[in-house]
């Protein structure tokens, strides 16, 4: 296991399965941690790590578009609402009625997809309830989630370095391991 960052800022705990033999597709483990807090099942073996490490990267290297104008005065509960809302049509835990056109949902997840983190990046991050990702233009990154469970409510916050630090370090140490598997071992 390998971790880049700091556990109580921002880190990626990562490891690839050892038993895997070239070639192969990088299976492993992962989780992410901010402020401390542990994001992902780490005990799940054999994850998908790609989607993860491709779209940690992604936004680290276009952190600057991870806020909207219409967020600035919005409590973080409104936004993870209004997000919530555009994009997998809930609010908490009831059901929307959802009268959007194909052609307005479409324009929804345009606008607002970006900021969905974590959601269908592999099964060590399915237990975690719909997080969002924000980075006003002079703040923090602020990872936000808000679940069924009143209790699973979370607003994580850390330094744009930090997160970028952490995120570049491990993608660099995942594509090494990419690469690596990708070749045929030769006797």
């Amino acid at each position: 296991m390998t971790i880049f960052g700091d556990i109580s800022s921002f880190a990626i705990e990562a490891m690839i399965e050892p038993h895997l033999v070239p070639p192969s597709i990088p299976w492993g483990r992962m989780r992410i941690w901010c402020q401390g807090v542990s994001l992902g099942n780490f005990d799940d073996e054999h994850c998908g790590l790609d989607q993860s490490f491709d779209g940690l990267h992604d936004i680290a290297n276009q952190l600057d578009s991870y806020w909207l104008d219409e967020f600035a005065s919005m409590p973080p509960i409104e936004i993870i609402d209004l997000l919530d809302a555009h994009l997998f049509g809930w609010c908490g835990d009831e059901e929307l009625e959802d009268e959007r056109s194909l052609e307005e949902l479409r324009k929804d997840v345009d606008r607002y997809g970006r900021f969905s983190i974590m959601t269908n990046w592999g099964e060590q991050f399915d237990g975690i309830e719909k997080p969002f990702i924000l980075c006003p233009p002079t703040g923090a990154v602020h990872i936000l989630s808000r679940g069924f469970d009143p209790d699973s409510n979370f607003t994580l916050l850390t330094t744009r370095a930090d997160f970028i630090s952490a995120v570049n370090n491990a993608y660099i140490w995942f594509q090494e391991q990419r690469h690596a598997l990708s070749e045929p071992r030769h006797a």
